[in-house]
């Protein structure tokens, strides 16, 4: 085996910066980020799937004009 071929296969980090765990605090990061930031609060029974999915749809109302669009079918059919 030669020397290049054995060092060929390595790959060594030596920046340890990289692996530094420092996260930004609530402020800092509304400071970096100004308007453009939207900070979701964790809480224990908080489900992530359904907050991300409201703000990124915004509040879906086809079910409430689906039960009104019934609602008014069925009151012109009375009449």
């Amino acid at each position: 085996m030669d020397e290049a071929e054995i060092l060929y296969k390595f790959a060594f980090n030596y920046d340890r910066r990289e692996s530094e765990l420092v996260y930004f605090t609530e402020d800092e990061l509304k400071e970096k980020g100004g308007q453009f930031v939207a900070i979701i609060k964790a809480s224990e029974n908080s489900d992530f799937k359904e907050l991300i999915g409201e703000r990124s749809r915004g509040f879906i109302l086809w079910k409430w004009c689906l039960i009104s669009a019934l609602l008014f079918l069925l009151a012109e059919v009375l009449l």
